[in-house]
């Protein structure tokens, strides 16, 4: 049985990052991370960059804890 794709966004920060290490622990192996540093890049601001990062993607979290003004 295939595992679902899921994507961390902000996984390289310190919540998301910490959220994909506990999917992990849990035993889910397909974790994608989703941050302008990672490959391919997720910026909130470009839309253009959502498509290819969300694709084949069946659970979102969202690790990002900052607030904008």
């Amino acid at each position: 049985m295939k595992q679902s794709q899921i994507l961390v966004l902000g996984g390289k920060g310190k919540t998301g990052s910490r959220v994909a290490e506990r999917l992990r622990n849990l035993g889910y192996a397909n974790i994608r991370i989703g941050s302008r540093s990672a490959m391919p890049a997720f910026d909130w601001e470009n839309q253009d960059s959502w498509s290819e990062v969300v694709k084949d993607v069946e659970t979102i979290c969202i690790g990002n804890s900052k607030s904008r003004n």
